[in-house]
This record gives structure tokens, sequence and C-alpha cells, in this order.
């Protein structure tokens, strides 16, 4: 479903016919009136999130005495492509590789992290034993108690 099927064409000829303009739905509903519009011009992508979207066509759509289920509808459905694209995009074809290369690419990279971050702590925190000026040479003290008179 692309973006120019969604309907919102007839909520603006009933919101019309009702003899309301765009500012008495905000005064009633507080639905901002650049989404009221792009709503009505069939505009989805600059809508607020789902949750948001949803609820201000459905009040809408209360408020102009018209069932919303199928607007929701086509909204969610409208949503679930462009995510689906999105996830394209983004994963690229993870889904042709086979889940044991996918996990054994992921178990291979944890294991060269943990094998970077234990070759740099053994450098950085374990200096090699053959340097001597950072040994300590440890040797006995002869300490003499003070002999103080007897009383």
């Amino acid at each position: 479903m692309s973006e120019e099927s969604f309907r919102g064409n007839e909520l603006r000829v009933r919101r019309e016919e009702m003899g309301l303009s765009r500012e008495d739905v905000f005064r009633k509903l507080r639905i901002p009136i650049d989404v009221v519009e792009q709503i009505e011009s069939g505009r989805m992508k600059p809508l607020p999130s789902l949750t948001y979207s949803i609820g201000f066509i459905k009040t809408y759509c209360d408020l102009l005495g018209i069932n919303s289920e199928p607007y929701i509808s086509e909204l969610v459905m409208s949503r679930r492509e462009r995510k689906s694209l999105i996830e394209q995009a983004v994963h690229g074809n993870a889904k042709d590789q086979p889940v044991w290369l996918r996990e054994l690419i992921m178990w291979s990279a944890i294991i060269a992290i943990i094998v970077l971050g234990w070759v740099a702590y053994s450098i950085m925190f374990q200096p090699s034993s053959s340097d001597s000026t950072s040994q300590v040479q440890a040797d006995t003290v002869d300490i003499r108690v003070p002999q103080f008179p007897m009383r």
C-alpha cells in the first residue's frame, strides 16, 4: 500500500460537510493542525509514532462519526511496509544466509574481541619478567631493642 492510497480525503470531505475547520478540530481534540493536514492529505511519513498516530486517527474519526478501524488498518499496513523496507536496507541479505553461518560469524566476533582484550591486558598490565628495574629486592635488617633500666 502506498502512502497515496490512505483515504484521508474522505475525512476532509466529512469534516467540511460538518462545517468544521481544522482549527475547530484542534480546539476540540487538541490534535495539532499540521497533523490533521497530514492525515487528510494521506501523508503518513511525517506523522509521529504509530501509537500517537492511531490515537489521533481514532479520536478524529470519532468526532466525525466515522468508523476508525479501516483508517487505522491502512495506517498500520503503511507503517509495516515502511518498516520492512528499512529492515531490508539494514540487514541486507542476512535472511539468505543459513542460521549456522550467522551464529558462526557472531561467535567468531565474540571470541576475537575476548582474545584482543586479553592480549591488550597482557601487554599493558603484565610487563615481562626480564625487566629488573621494577623488581624490589628484599633484605634483612638488624633491629636493636633499646634496654631500659628496671626499677
